[in-house]
């Protein structure tokens, strides 16, 4: 693992770093962004994510040291300043710690669904496009044993710095394809999932006894918290549920609707 001491913004070994304030032009390169010293440690474990560089502040570089010191031979280790840091990346940098990663092989809804268990639970994001929803989900759905995530094209990639982070690096875990939902529905009822959409139309059953007569595999789907679940996608969907509330409240966060959910869902006898 090679160490380089960094002390000028105009240095060319950060130009990756320069480029997050424009994370079109990463992704466009096939690379994303690790903040934080523990998304990074996590990220480390992931070696379907190959790392291209690892930027550190002096403080992060000894906080860090048996972390750092697994890195492959291959990926340099950039220390600088964290005053130099944040000049280049122009904000705060959370803890001083940051990685510019590889995206790999986009998974397929094929892959996916070949591996699925005989039990398993997905969740569905329709156009859920703020990343702290993102990553919230995701965490969610780590902690509620999700077989995997599907998103629409128009929701935020779980890859997105921010996403990432507030994840906890549950993006890197849990398996996800984006693609269109109303091809990727029909092919989860194909593959026996009933498709769930919660909604907060007060007309609609309980969650709860919704969920006890669904099937073993159980697809969520969560609609962008403006405009809920889009027209095309409830087309697909085989049935709809509320989530209960004390009376003066239409909605939920949709982090919070999801982790709501796949707790019940998770959790049905």
């Amino acid at each position: 693992m090679p160490r380089f001491e960094i002390t000028s913004l105009a240095d060319p070994r950060l130009a990756d770093y320069a480029q997050i304030r424009e994370p079109q032009l990463l992704r466009e390169r096939g690379l994303f962004v690790a903040e934080s010293r523990e998304v990074v440690r996590l990220l480390l474990e992931q070696p379907q994510f190959p790392l291209r560089s690892v930027l550190v502040s002096e403080v992060a570089a000894v906080t860090m040291q048996n972390s750092l010191s697994q890195l492959p031979v291959s990926t340099p280790l950039y220390v600088a300043p964290r005053s130099v840091i944040e000049a280049v990346v122009g904000y705060n940098v959370h803890r001083g710690c940051l990685a510019i990663a590889e995206q790999g092989v986009p998974l397929r809804l094929d892959d996916i669904l070949a591996g699925l268990p005989e039990r398993a639970l997905v969740p569905v994001l329709d156009t859920i496009t703020n990343p702290d929803n993102v990553g919230g989900i995701f965490r969610n759905a780590l902690g509620f044993g999700a077989a995997a995530v599907l998103l629409s094209e128009a929701s935020v990639s779980p890859l997105y710095r921010k996403a990432v982070r507030v994840s906890v690096a549950a993006t890197l875990k849990v398996p996800f394809v984006m693609l269109p939902l109303d091809v990727a529905l029909p092919r989860l009822r194909a593959a026996r999932f009933d498709v769930l959409a919660l909604s907060p139309e007060p007309t609609l059953p309980a969650l709860g006894d919704v969920a006890s007569r669904c099937g073993a595999r159980v697809a969520v789907v969560l609609g962008s918290e403006w405009h809920g679940v889009s027209a095309a996608v409830r087309r697909e969907v085989t049935a709809f549920a509320r989530i209960p509330m004390a009376p003066g409240i239409d909605s939920l966060n949709v982090a919070t609707s999801a982790g709501i959910a796949l707790y019940c869902l998770a959790n049905r006898t």
